[in-house]
């Protein structure tokens, strides 16, 4: 119990100071969420993606790992709410929401943030490997799953590419062990736009969540909740024994596999029109209910 608390004030309690920021400021002026979201996705990740590969000490078979822990948690989340919304009788119409809530978790930003004061340095830096993976994923499963499979694969090609994060990947790949290659005023400015990212994105995704709906959906929202935060923490715990995950990465993973729902998740059902009051609900609800549950996760891990 001293454990759960000491991590709740430690490390929940500043990231919900921080969203609960930007929830004020969002009732208070009229902040402009998706220019905020865009300076995340465009801006600030890429930055931080870019500076933690480039001084990323993790070996290609630790990235090779966690690429694969997280494809196939994934692709297991599908498998469950597939065979959830079908045994709770969830509308057909609401069931590519339930998927992708329950799937795709915010790896950016509430998990980076998470994984920084957690784990501190290398936990940001194993983050770095998931958000890569979940954007991949995302953009392409979570694509597809929204538009019904009717994304052509040059539209899905067209997403990735415009996805700077991917980008900034095999940018640092290059450049791993030889900063000096960067200039100094270049390396300066990316090195101060990712440092910036925690408390931007925390307060994002505050004033992301003040404008959500956060009505009760029934058994959807029900299953997304409970797939999201107890049932996926539990899956990924299983699969780094399955593929023998050593800690502390093993640790990180399994508190990843149990973040709240992707805020794009709304983005996608807003403009597909996949049941967006459901997907608005499922990220205010997960991220409430993650103070209790990554909490009880990273009391466990720790």
């Amino acid at each position: 119990m001293t454990l759960f608390l000491d991590i709740l004030w430690t490390v929940l309690l500043p990231i919900f100071l921080m969203i609960g920021a930007g929830a004020v400021l969002a009732r208070c002026f009229r902040l402009d969420a998706d220019t905020m979201g865009k300076l995340n996705l465009y801006v600030f990740t890429p930055a931080l993606v870019f500076v933690k590969f480039t001084e990323n000490t993790l070996e290609a078979s630790d990235m090779g790992s966690i690429a694969l822990f997280w494809t196939s948690l994934v692709a297991i989340l599908l498998a469950v709410s597939a065979a959830a919304s079908r045994l709770a009788g969830v509308r057909v119409a609401d069931r590519p929401s339930v998927a992708i809530g329950s799937a795709f978790t915010n790896s950016g930003n509430f998990g980076i943030p998470a994984a920084q004061l957690a784990f501190g340095a290398a936990g940001a830096a194993v983050q770095a490997v998931i958000l890569a993976m979940e954007n991949l994923l995302f953009f392409t499963l979570g694509l597809l799953l929204a538009s019904g499979w009717r994304s052509s694969p040059a539209e899905t090609m067209r997403t990735l590419v415009r996805q700077p994060v991917l980008w900034a990947i095999p940018a640092a790949l290059l450049l791993r062990g030889h900063g000096n290659l960067i200039p100094t005023p270049l390396a300066v400015a990316v090195s101060t736009l990712g440092a910036g990212l925690v408390p931007l994105a925390l307060v994002t995704l505050g004033t992301q969540l003040a404008g959500a709906r956060h009505g009760s959906s029934g058994p959807a929202l029900t299953a997304i909740v409970g797939i999201r935060l107890v049932a996926a923490p539990l899956i990924g715990l299983a699969l780094v024994r399955l593929f023998a995950i050593q800690a502390p990465v093993s640790g990180m993973l399994v508190a990843a596999a149990g973040y709240p729902c992707a805020v794009n998740s709304v983005i996608l059902a807003i403009e597909f029109k996949r049941s967006p009051t459901l997907a608005s609900a499922a990220v205010f609800w997960t991220t409430l209910g993650s103070a209790a549950t990554v909490t009880a996760v990273l009391s466990c891990v720790r």
